[in-house]
């Protein structure tokens, strides 16, 4: 269509003059009836001038309109609805992409997080078939197989948090990834999954053979058998799982190198019958070449999504509220639990009272609604687990009530008179599958 604006050369005519063309309002019934009104719209455009209106019968504020290549077509409103040009996006474009939680490894809330280390020696130690980083489970051929510990600058772009196995007994296999909550994996059983993770090795030679694995359990919605291996079998054969979790994928050799690389395992079916609750492990496979204590294994950024292709990670700013409804604490991030520390205590104190002695009861809350009904770990201001402090000084066991998914109560009895009532403490919160 040509211009229809009014050119410098051209005279200012409006409309109905005898003899010259109506230069005015030219641009404006291009789109209009001479009354205001609009014209009609030809199928992929909505300039016409056919001068007819069109009419949609009763419309509603929220009527969404749109050319679907032969007509103007109108929707009611509904609540809810969207329009979307082209095909719809699938589920997975809507909701929390990554099914994993902390895939990032930045989270470590039964440590000092951020910096956590976990070895035979802390508590939790780095035993087979236990949560230590948030939402991560280590399995392992046997206790004290390998170190794990948060790192930084890592990854393929050198700025990723991530975590480090590092071999502390030789000769063994050993797995490490989430299992993940019925809630959060419908929308990848019966249908297709793609994983990806970020890894490196420190010598190729030792770590020969590192695979990653999706496994469904069929046997209780949320209750799953954590340590799902019935036998690691020996190098280059993968691991055995036990009855009611089934590997969806057949496991490869990676072939991972001394360098961070991004590997994709994609495209796999979900189909298991009765799935109730999807994982991702990676594991190492090696044993003989597994030969000598110090050797790394580096990861990061695991995600598992809805779709046949892996894509990239998904980064969110809400990951620790996530980590939360599993595990929460009083301490701060950077302190571990059952450190004699202050900050973040649950405190409570009166004064001049009758000298008596007392029990005291308090009440205090979780950051956000927890998945379940957790277990919970009190700890007195020396870091002792089971104890509270009153008023006295005396660290005295820790009595528990009314327990729910939000919060909970805590009672202590000081066990001599005194005119100050005061109870202290922390704690640590878990509801892990």
């Amino acid at each position: 269509m040509a211009d229809q604006t009014i050119a410098y050369i051209e005279e200012m005519v409006g409309s109905g003059h005898p003899s010259k063309a109506d230069t005015l309002n030219r641009i404006t019934i291009v789109e209009h009836n001479t009354d205001g009104t609009h014209s009609d719209v030809n199928a992929g455009s909505l300039l016409v001038t056919s001068g007819v209106s069109l009419n949609f019968g009763a419309q509603a504020a929220g009527d969404i309109f749109y050319d679907d290549g032969s007509a103007l077509v109108r929707i009611a409103k509904s609540d809810g609805q969207m329009l979307f040009s082209g095909s719809v996006p699938s589920y997975g474009s809507f909701h929390k992409k990554n099914l994993l939680i902390n895939g990032c490894q930045r989270h470590a809330q039964r440590g000092a997080s951020g910096t956590a280390s976990f070895t035979s020696g802390t508590t939790p130690a780095n035993s087979n078939d236990t949560y230590l980083l948030d939402r991560m489970l280590l399995l392992s051929d046997g206790n004290d197989i390998v170190d794990v510990t948060q790192q930084t600058l890592g990854g393929v772009n050198g700025q990723e948090a991530y975590v480090r196995l590092d071999v502390e007994t030789t000769g063994k296999k050993f797995a490490y990834g989430q299992i993940i909550e019925n809630k959060n994996c419908k929308s990848i059983v019966g249908g297709t999954a793609s994983a990806s993770v970020e890894l490196k090795v420190t010598d190729v030679s030792k770590l020969s053979d590192v695979r990653v694995v999706v496994l469904s359990w069929d046997n209780g919605i949320d209750t799953p058998t954590s340590d799902w291996i019935s036998a690691w079998e020996v190098q280059g054969t993968v691991p055995t799982p036990i009855a009611n979790w089934t590997a969806e994928n057949v496991a490869i050799d990676l072939n991972v190198t001394t360098s961070w690389v991004k590997y994709k395992v994609e495209n796999i079916s979900i189909d298991s019958a009765g799935a109730d609750n999807v994982a991702m492990f990676v594991y190492s496979n090696a044993v003989g070449d597994n030969d000598t204590a110090g050797i790394f294994l580096e990861i990061t950024n695991m995600q598992l999504e809805e779709g046949a292709v892996a894509t990239d990670f998904e980064y969110r700013l809400n990951e620790l509220a996530l980590c939360n409804l599993y595990l929460s604490k009083s301490y701060k991030q950077s302190v571990v639990p059952g450190t004699a520390d202050i900050n973040g205590e649950v405190f409570l104190r009166a004064t001049a009272v009758a000298s008596a002695d007392h029990q005291v009861i308090h009440s205090a809350e979780f950051p956000v609604v927890m998945r379940s009904v957790p277990t919970i770990t009190f700890y007195d201001e020396a870091g002792t687990a089971g104890k509270v402090t009153m008023a006295t000084g005396d660290n005295v066991t820790a009595s528990s009530s009314a327990i729910g998914d939000h919060g909970f109560r805590v009672a202590g009895t000081n066990g001599e008179a005194s005119t100050i009532r005061e109870l202290v403490f922390q704690w640590l919160a878990e509801s892990e599958l």
